[in-house]
């Protein structure tokens, strides 16, 4: 089991960092549009990566157990384990989408262009990272002093 979710989660580590990569593109060129582009495009794509892999597993578990050749006196438990554990996909897509807004922060990004950009994650959420990443970096008067505008 750890193997199968080592490589899944290996899937989402890559499609984050690719992700990653376009968005710092556009913060680097100071292309709004290209960066709200990216960030859409990227959530759509990881999440439906995440659903189809979800459908795939669940479809396929008892054929992915016998592939990893688990003891049948294993089997049940097993399975149930994996049932469990495949149900954490969603979260760990969620996890690493809020790790790229915390990225963002940490470039730089002011909360209005962040609300912007993150049009598909709550706001409340995208506030609250704001705030909590720049008081922790001693900034928090920085914070404090920026007019918001994210309606």
């Amino acid at each position: 089991a750890y193997t199968l979710m080592t490589f899944l989660t290996s899937i989402f580590l890559g499609l984050s960092m690719g992700s990653g990569a376009l968005f710092s593109i556009a913060l680097g060129k100071k292309d709004d549009a290209l960066l709200r582009s990216a960030v859409g495009h990227a959530f759509g794509l990881i999440l439906a990566v995440t659903a189809v892999l979800n459908v795939l597993v669940y479809a396929f578990l008892d054929a992915i157990l016998r592939f990893l050749q688990i003891p049948q006196e294993l089997y049940g438990q097993m399975r149930e384990y994996l049932v469990i554990i495949f149900a954490g996909l969603l979260a760990t897509f969620l996890y690493n989408y809020r790790r790229a807004v915390e990225s963002m922060v940490r470039c730089g990004i002011d909360l209005e262009g962040l609300c912007a950009v993150f049009t598909t994650f709550p706001k409340e959420e995208v506030i609250e990272i704001y705030y909590r990443l720049h008081a922790e970096s001693g900034r928090e008067e920085v914070a404090q002093g920026i007019k918001m505008n994210c309606s």
